[in-house]
């Protein structure tokens, strides 16, 4: 089987759906499939056990597609609309997976400028229209037209979640969930995560891109107001809001308390993890999926996470839940976790077990299924 796969980033650029791409492409490749990746990333200097070609013309996108005899295309950028439809076109199979909600809304979250945005088309649009004006209103409803078309003639539509899969009714949609870095952060007995736990340097911290629609805010104010001397906060992490969220911690006097160590991957990003506390995810908007919930889970680290989302889903009975955007009972949550150290160890101990539900060899082997169906043409 030869499988071409569309994805709109690419390595060195590390994201959730680069993450997906690279992983799957590795263990097809090494099952003995020809994988090749086709992306609209910038050339990077690495060798990869595939193929991967940058920035490919019409043409040799054409040419990739007919050599292929099904396409996955990961993501729901333009470009990745535009492969789906000319593989289509090409008479080719298209997998479509969907991380987001571009089938339902422009901003694809929900979220705009610090406030939920409508994930139904057409109030999406009359409500992005008077932020970004007529042109770029009509070519947004453009790209959800075509998105919705493509949605509506591949072969399959795969969520990341169940949650995706409720808030998008498309036809023959499958729920496939991304996976994940299991093995980097996996702890093999809650004897290592309560050592960790006992050994942690601080109280709460938080992973994840430093935007306000993950709720990194609402958990500054919930901590400012349930902190004492010995409590310290650690945001793991970076983004666009970082300058406003240290203002915000210095605004309410917590310059001693909160940490920001910044942006980490690879191995320091795991040590990072093993030596914190209890992880909290008070995500406002609603996460498509939850793969640092999952990467948490792994590491045997108590959980509180928003009520409505992938977050949710993922971590079931691994976590305990906050309603989205409600600070107060953010704090009080964070206070009742804090003093019951039973509740976290059971906490723990359903995590190990939960994650274990997520393996990544799930996602290789429900994909390779779905493609052997689909090339026999039941």
């Amino acid at each position: 089987m030869r499988i071409l796969i569309h994805s709109q980033n690419f390595l060195p650029q590390v994201d959730g759906i680069v993450v997906a791409t690279d992983f799957l492409a590795r263990a097809w490749q090494q099952k003995g499939f020809r994988v090749t990746v086709a992306t609209e990333a910038a050339f990077a200097n690495t060798h990869f056990p595939y193929r991967v070609v940058y920035r490919p013309t019409s043409g040799q996108l054409s040419s990739l597609i007919r050599e292929s005899n099904l396409v996955w295309v990961n993501g729901e950028s333009i470009p990745n609309v535009k492969c789906a439809l000319s593989a289509k076109l090409i008479r080719r199979p298209v997998v479509w997976t969907h991380q987001c909600m571009f089938i339902q809304a422009v901003d694809g979250f929900g979220w705009y400028e610090d406030q939920p945005a409508p994930l139904a088309p057409l109030a999406s649009l009359l409500f992005h229209f008077p932020h970004a004006g007529l042109v770029n209103t009509l070519k947004a409803a453009k790209n959800l037209f075509l998105r919705r078309l493509t949605a509506q003639v591949v072969d399959v539509n795969v969520a990341v979640s169940a949650h995706l899969d409720s808030r998008q009714c498309l036809p023959r949609q499958v729920v496939i969930y991304n996976p994940f870095e299991m093995d980097s952060f996996g702890r093999t007995s809650l004897s290592q995560a309560k050592e960790d736990l006992a050994n942690s340097d601080c109280t709460f911290a938080f992973l994840g891109r430093l935007v306000s629609g993950k709720g990194i805010f609402d958990l500054v104010r919930a901590f400012a107001t349930i902190c004492d001397q010995r409590a310290r906060l650690k945001i793991i992490g970076d983004g666009p809001d970082r300058l406003r969220l240290e203002q915000l911690v210095a605004e309410l006097g917590l310059n001693g308390q909160v940490v920001f160590s910044g942006l980490k991957t690879g191995d320091e990003l795991v040590a990072e993890v093993r030596k914190s506390g209890i992880f909290v995810l008070p995500s406002i908007w609603e996460e498509p999926m939850g793969i640092v919930g999952l990467e948490l889970m792994a590491a045997g680290k108590p959980l509180i996470v928003s009520q409505v989302g992938g977050l949710s889903e993922c971590t079931g009975p691994a976590a305990l839940k906050v309603p989205n955007g409600n600070v107060s009972i953010l704090a009080e949550t964070m206070t009742i976790l804090r003093g019951n150290l039973v509740l976290q160890h059971q906490l723990m101990e359903a995590s190990l077990e939960r994650v274990q539900q997520f393996r990544p060899d799930n996602a290789v082997e429900e994909y390779l299924s779905m493609f052997r169906t689909i090339l026999s043409g039941k």
